[in-house]
Order: C-alpha cells, then structure tokens, then sequence
C-alpha cells in the first residue's frame, strides 16, 4: 500500500469509510442556513419533526461559525419535496441547498 501523500489522508478515509457502505433510498442535499433571527429552542426541537413530515429525513446537523450559522445534510425522495419542506422554514431561516452526490457514484461519472 502506498503511503498518504499527507498524513491525516489516512484518518479522514477512515471516517469516510461508514458513509460510503451507507446506501440511501433518495436524494442527498446540503442545505447551508442563515438565521434571519434568533431561533427559539422550541422552533430549533420541532425542526426534525416538522422536515420529517415534509417527507424529509436529516442526515446530519451541524451549526456553524462563519458565513452559514447551520449546515444540515437531508434525505429526500426529489428537489420538489425538499423545496416544499424549506418553504415552511423561509421566514426564518435563508437557504442555500447543493444537490449531493455520493463518491462511490461520481467517480463512476470519471
């Protein structure tokens, strides 16, 4: 086996490992989010619910420092699903959503 051309190359597969024998049933996005005010704690618990009945699953969730205050990865079914659940969110929260493709697959695009 070759060595890593940079030392943490190693580590960062290793995490990337679980995600590439996870096998989703939609599309994946990247929403970037900005708080347009100040969210309650009540408005940040009822997001997963409120997307899930969207028919939108989230992945992951992180907030942020820097230009975004949050980055969520979901799961849907198609972009009009994912339109409609982020819709219910534009009053508070401005959006930016990358559609994801998984590496397994675009290195088959190569």
């Amino acid at each position: 086996m070759l060595a890593p051309l940079y030392p943490h190359t190693t580590q960062m597969l290793n995490v990337l490992e679980p995600i590439a024998n996870w096998r989703c049933i939609g599309l994946i996005f990247i929403t970037l989010a900005k708080f347009r005010k100040k969210p309650t704690k009540e408005e940040v618990a009822m997001t997963p619910q409120r997307l899930q009945q969207a028919g939108v699953k989230i992945v992951s969730a992180y907030w942020t420092l820097g230009r975004y205050d949050a980055i969520l990865t979901v799961e849907a079914p198609d972009e009009k699903t994912l339109m409609k659940a982020l819709l219910q969110f534009g009053d508070h929260v401005a959006s930016e959503t990358l559609v994801a493709v998984p590496r397994d697959e675009a290195t088959k695009l190569l």
